[in-house]
């Protein structure tokens, strides 16, 4: 296998549309794209909010966002990570893992606690992957949907 020389960063306001396929892919829906994007450029400015992007040359082909609360059930910060996604072509390449470790640290640098994510039930190979990487499924999320 080629490595890739990839990059992650900070995600801009300008990577809202290709972020918005992503996302649409990741949960096989399409969202509205301007309500996504200026849902996505008013979360980006929230510093309790990271959104960062996995670059190869001048094309985004990942990205994943983490969040901070601070809970009582903690006494403390916990991060959680809503959402991370590589490019189909570009999957199993380590580029999820350095996406990541990206999350993982900048959750380190907010002082979190620790890190948790979600994942659907159906998505196998997320939470293989997740648990991989030092993750250890410890609870189960029950959602309750309005109609």
């Amino acid at each position: 296998m080629m490595q890739m020389n990839f990059r992650v960063r900070k995600a801009s306001d300008q990577d809202a549309e290709v972020i918005h396929e992503l996302i649409c892919d990741l949960e096989n829906t399409r969202y509205p794209k301007d309500k996504f994007v200026e849902l996505f450029i008013k979360n980006n400015k929230e510093k309790r909010i990271g959104y960062f992007v996995v670059q190869i040359a001048e094309q985004v082909v990942g990205f994943g966002s983490i969040y901070i609360n601070e809970l009582l059930h903690h006494c403390g910060k916990v991060c959680e990570i809503q959402e991370l996604i590589i490019s189909r072509e570009y999957r199993g390449q380590n580029i999820g893992k350095a996406l990541l470790h990206a999350l993982i640290e900048w959750a380190s640098m907010q002082g979190a606690l620790h890190v948790e994510v979600t994942c659907n039930n159906s998505r196998i190979e997320a939470q293989q992957f997740y648990k991989a990487n030092g993750f250890i499924a410890t609870h189960k999320k029950l959602v309750y949907k309005h109609s």
